[in-house]
């Protein structure tokens, strides 16, 4: 019986704590599933996201 990561986990809930820890500690967190779907991000830089998820390979 297989699970996904959504099923296993409160997103929402996740992302308050991440987003709290980032307030307290400025490093930025993001938990992405196997097929790239960004399911929790916290303190991502606009611009650096975006060229990241365009350009992979960088």
């Amino acid at each position: 019986m297989k699970h996904s990561i959504t099923e296993l986990l409160d997103l929402p809930k996740l992302q308050t704590i991440l987003d709290n820890l980032y307030v307290v500690s400025g490093i930025p967190s993001a938990i992405i599933d196997l097929e790239g779907t960004i399911l929790t991000g916290s303190g991502w830089q606009d611009l650096c996201t975006k060229f990241h998820r365009v350009n992979p390979e960088n």
